[in-house]
């Protein structure tokens, strides 16, 4: 659960729920039925995200040597882990050569401080905060007219009240809720399985109806489907058949305390932030420590992100017609088009692939779906109503009525297509992302990144290819990483590689896994999980691939400031805890790995840099890993 006993208790004593409603927290259901079933109502969405970061450029004279080599004493290697505020000092040197990273942004990585309520700070950041201030500023404009910024402005002015537990009673309760999620644990799939290769093709399986009531004689899975007007679904998606087993064998008389105090602790824990300030401050109290965060953001943001979450498709229509252009637009359309063009370039020369998976894979490139800043077609949100705050709403009452509003919109949905020209369905356009979508074959530039240091129209050609070019780079590789390997040009899950090219494609895959693991990124730490990021590591290095393609038809290019610009996208420095918890569960490589490890596997690089053997950012030929 991630959390201490002796944390949820105190918060148990503070406040607790007296009922609930499924679903009107954006993550209740999802957290109380991990690896249950999943509606097949318009597709499964599993989108592949990359999290892109800012820019600053250190003096040309700065030198850096990092004093981490190592691996059997227990130290950092091959490179000093930047990314950890207060590692970077004064007394840190460097150069180019060794650690690419640290030298370009060392003035970033020594002098920045992280901000109050904020677990780090990057170029993702920076941007962000300035669309944040954009939509906060869009909350209270009352010159903005229509029905979304009118539900807009109604849940940002709404408040809250709450109940309590003796404390006895809330340690029993928490040590429950402990042993009933240490029963169901085991069956429940691993961060490293769910990263594995065969993870995709583990959580798909199909089911009706009635095999789902028989698979499940104890638990009444298929009731509770039923129960919320979904029982006419055709097909269901069972993500982890051994949790819905395991579910069976625990859901006893036995175990009815265990079981109701798990429920009431993931609860609490989806709906507390929506009773008083005072239980909010402590959830966020709690959820700070875990992630060496000090301090709290403003309400202002706060209440944001509040409605970013529950008014997602109204707050994107508003924002996309106060800030992003159709010009905008277009230009990053005509982007994706050329890089398209030079990954065919890349697919088309790759000589370890035969000529009929080239041909699949080809296709596949030319069947992508390019969804560029904004859809033209929006999910319909005229139907739904806010009860304001002077005729008697509050809060928890909008986010009531938010939800069964949606839950009826979803029961529409059931049994058809996904409509592919509303594809900013249940996302918000106003984060600073961007994704692949393997099950619609759908490359996705989202309207909140297109500013700061990723993309504007002060940029050079070296910045832009540098910020939104390896962005679009990224995500056009994941149609061709381990997941993305998976699904056809339709996104149906279907092999398209012939076994000998898969088996290659494995091998190369396999290759960077074992680099990564002999990476140690903390003193003291245990070696880095390759398996766990071999996607994204793969989906960097071929962005930059496709980047320096498209350089070569340019005149003059400043491989330089490329370089460096790509660099300070990646600066970031965050808390020790949140660096752990991000190097060994997430997706993504460490911000200083993403930059030194993509950029050593560069020729353009080397030339660039006169990098030779024994420089920190050489690799040799034969042992660089790019898969592409």
């Amino acid at each position: 659960m991630g959390f201490r006993k002796e944390k949820l208790a105190a918060l148990l004593l503070a406040s607790a729920l007296t009922w609930s409603l499924a679903g009107c927290h954006g993550t209740a259901t999802q957290e109380t039925t991990q690896g249950t079933t999943q509606e097949i109502t318009q597709g499964t969405e599993t989108p592949e995200d990359v999290e892109t970061k800012e820019t600053t450029q250190p003096a040309d004279d700065v030198k850096v040597k990092a004093e981490a080599k190592a691996g059997s004493d227990g130290k950092m290697t091959p490179w000093l882990n930047a990314n950890v505020a207060g590692t970077v000092t004064e007394d840190t040197t460097a150069e180019l050569k060794d650690d690419f990273n640290l030298a370009v942004n060392y003035d970033y990585l020594k002098d920045t401080e992280i901000g109050e309520g904020r677990s780090g700070e990057n170029s993702f950041e920076e941007l962000q905060d300035m669309v944040n201030k954009r939509l906060i500023k869009m909350m209270t404009d009352e010159t903005i007219e229509g029905h979304d910024a009118s539900l807009l402005r109604e849940l940002y002015a709404m408040l809250l009240g709450k109940a309590g537990y003796e404390e006895k009673e809330a340690e029993e309760i928490i040590d429950n809720a402990y042993a009933f999620e240490e029963a169901l644990a085991p069956a429940i799939m691993s961060t490293a399985e769910s990263y594995a290769a065969d993870a995709m093709e583990r959580m798909l399986n199909k089911v009706t109806m009635e095999e789902l009531a028989e698979m499940s004689p104890n638990y009444p899975i298929a009731e509770i489907i039923k129960a919320a007007g979904l029982g006419n679904s055709e097909r269901i998606n069972l993500n982890e058949p051994e949790w819905l087993s395991k579910i069976n064998e625990v859901y006893t008389e036995e175990n009815l305390e265990k079981i109701k105090s798990y429920i009431l602790v993931h609860t609490l824990l989806d709906f507390g932030d929506v009773l008083d300030e005072e239980t909010f401050r402590e959830l966020m109290r709690i959820s700070n420590e875990t992630s060496g965060i000090t301090g709290s953001k403003a309400n202002e943001e706060l209440a944001l992100s509040t409605v970013q979450i529950f008014l997602q498709t109204s707050l994107s229509k508003v924002y996309v017609s106060e800030y992003v252009s159709a010009e905008m637009r277009d230009d990053v359309t005509n982007i994706i088009k050329e890089s398209i063009g030079a990954y065919r370039t890349m697919l088309a020369s790759e000589e370890w692939l035969s000529d009929e998976t080239k041909e699949k894979a080809l296709e596949k490139l030319d069947y992508i779906t390019i969804n560029a800043a904004y859809p033209d077609k929006w999910e319909d949100t005229d139907g739904l109503k806010i009860t304001p705050k002077e005729d008697g709403g509050s809060y928890f009452n909008a986010l009531t009525e938010i939800a069964r509003y949606r839950m009826e919109l979803q029961k529409t949905k059931v049994n058809t297509k996904i409509d592919r020209e509303a594809w900013a369905t249940d996302m918000p356009l106003t984060i600073v992302n961007a994704f692949y979508n393997p099950t619609d074959n759908s490359i996705n530039i989202i309207a909140g990144i297109l500013g700061g240091s990723f993309y504007n129209s002060d940029m050079t050609e070296e910045e832009k290819l540098a910020g939104i070019g390896v962005v679009i780079g990224h995500e056009i590789s994941h149609a061709f990483d381990t997941t993305g390997a998976q699904f056809d040009k339709d996104g149906n899950f279907a092999s398209w590689w012939t076994d000998e090219d898969y088996n290659a494609f494995g091998e190369r895959a396999q290759k960077l896994i074992d680099y990564y693991d002999t990476i140690v990124p903390f003193d003291g730490g245990e070696n880095y999980p390759g398996s766990n990021v071999q996607g994204e590591a793969i989906a960097d290095m071929a962005g930059v691939k496709c980047m320096l393609l498209l350089a070569e038809e340019e005149e003059d290019f400043d491989y330089d400031a490329f370089f460096r610009a790509y660099a300070s996208l990646w600066k970031g420095i965050y808390s020790r805890e949140y660096c752990e918890q991000s190097a060994y569960q997430d997706s993504h490589p460490i911000d200083y790995l993403r930059v030194n490890v993509a950029l050593m596997q560069q020729p353009e690089f080397y030339e660039t840099y006169d990098i030779k053997e024994g420089d920190g950012m050489y690799m040799a030929e034969e042992d660089r890993i790019a898969v592409w």
